[in-house]
């Protein structure tokens, strides 16, 4: 639905069951960046932080580009470190964002739907950027 939105496509309340279709990938991502991530933290803190972010990409790309979820994992991966400086803002910036919403009682309702539009936003314009330069 965030996709959708991102490129100016007519979205429905319907489209939210849509989401039903990728489950089993997006559980394959969510297994495997938990697993990446784990590892990263056990070799030192900040390999897992930086796996975190640079990983950040991984569920729009699998949407968008019909990737499963290991193949998702390595273009988010190398999707952030062709582009470490904005990844690294955004992820600091959508922190910042659900930090704050999560203090307000309500206020996730609102903070991560946004910050998921805002990587839909990124990963869609990452990818007309990559297709622009390849």
């Amino acid at each position: 639905m965030c996709l959708k939105a991102v490129k100016k496509e007519k979205t429905e309340v319907l489209d939210i069951l849509h989401g039903f279709d990728y489950f089993l990938r997006s559980w394959g991502i969510f297994l495997g960046a938990v697993i990446i991530i784990a590892i990263g933290f056990v070799l030192l803190i900040l390999p897992g932080i930086a796996l975190m972010i640079l990983l950040i990409y991984s569920m729009p790309l699998s949407i968008e580009k019909d990737l499963k979820a290991v193949e998702s994992l390595k273009a988010s991966y190398r999707l952030g470190r062709e582009n470490l400086e904005f990844t690294v803002i955004l992820a600091l910036i959508i922190y910042a964002i659900n930090v704050i919403g999560g203090w307000i009682v309500v206020g996730s309702i609102i903070t991560i739907p946004y910050t998921a539009l805002c990587i839909s936003a990124a990963t869609i314009r990452l990818l007309e950027k990559v297709e622009v330069r390849g």
